[in-house]
């Protein structure tokens, strides 16, 4: 019997839980809130030790449980999508919290935010075409990303570009959210 090395490798990247671009992207359930009914969609999910993932841990991004993902520089960018519906209001800037540690991050509690790898440099795209490059400081703290124009979208991503190095190879984004004008 012939065997195609293509479809081997095809059923050997499904086993072991990676994705290439063209994947369906994961989802969580919808949730609604204040300005709109949100849904968070990755390209890949982990948990802390690298094992994939599986879609309901969405569920609890970023409520209890953060973004972790695998990061490879040469590889397609690990990619969060909100979308957006039920709403009125712009979306006008993006709250970002990196790394994944206890709100304080002093002392022993900081080991934790230094173990995982955390997001550096992000793209971040909207369904209306805006598109914005962004550093990320390397911090547990509360970061803004202000969109160069607030507009009603249906979805906003963000593209993982680099990284900052941790101990582990696991990138942790304790928070991405919308900040919807209401808020800010």
């Amino acid at each position: 019997m012939a065997r195609n090395p293509l479809l081997m490798l095809a059923i050997c990247v499904q086993a072991l839980g990676l994705q290439s671009a063209g994947a369906e992207d994961m989802c969580g359930q919808p949730r609604s809130g204040q300005y709109a009914t949100e849904r968070i969609c990755v390209s890949v999910l982990s948990y802390p030790d690298g094992k994939p993932a599986p879609a309901a841990m969405l569920d609890s991004v970023p409520d209890e449980y953060p973004w972790l993902f695998p990061f490879a520089p040469d590889e397609f960018p690990p990619k969060m999508t909100i979308s957006v519906t039920d709403t009125s209001e712009s979306i006008k800037a993006l709250q970002v919290i990196n790394g994944w540690a206890p709100y304080d991050t002093t002392g022993a509690k900081a080991s934790q935010f230094e173990k995982f790898s955390r997001v550096k440099e992000v793209l971040i795209e909207t369904s209306s075409g805006q598109s914005l490059r962004h550093t990320l400081q390397d911090t547990g703290e509360s970061q803004f990303l202000t969109l160069p124009q607030p507009a009603p979208e249906s979805w906003v991503s963000v593209k993982v570009v680099s990284v900052y190095p941790g101990e582990s190879p696991i990138v942790a984004l304790r928070w991405f959210s919308i900040a919807w004008e209401g808020d800010l």
